[in-house]
């Protein structure tokens, strides 16, 4: 997993846990804490690029479903006719699906999930997404 938000100036293991020291001398225990030092930490996942093995369709982005926990998500849906923008509180544990409706549309597209301030999300049973698939014949 890729880490960014401080410089890393040493590293160290003992008793099976990593440790980071930063450019101010700091011990961070990796994996634990809320914070890089006080920073807030900011945590994103980008799916890849993706036509979906269809080149030749064009995909509208409609409905995207999740089932998660945690604080303030921030989606962002990349197609070629641009990048659509939503955040919401994600549901409580055990409670029902986050829905977003998206907008957009282009041959491939790109979804990045985001905390916002430093918050915490987890997303437990994958995303779902509707779009609408129009093939161009030649």
């Amino acid at each position: 997993m890729l880490r960014r938000g401080f410089i890393v100036r040493g590293l160290d293991t003992a008793d099976g846990a990593l440790y980071l020291v930063d450019t101010n001398g700091y011990i961070c225990r990796f994996e634990e804490g809320d914070t890089y030092d006080g920073a807030r930490i900011d945590a994103y996942w980008k799916t890849p690029m993706t036509d979906l093995d269809s080149k030749a369709v064009s995909k509208r982005l409609e409905e995207l479903y999740l089932r998660g926990s945690g604080g303030i998500l921030s989606v962002e849906a990349l197609t070629e006719s641009g990048t659509v923008y939503n955040e919401r509180l994600m549901p409580g544990e055990g409670e029902r699906i986050l829905e977003l409706g998206l907008t957009g549309d282009g041959r491939a597209f790109q979804l990045i999930f985001r905390n916002v301030n430093g918050s915490h999300f987890v997303i437990d049973g994958g995303v779902e997404l509707i779009l609408d698939a129009q093939r161009r014949i030649l």
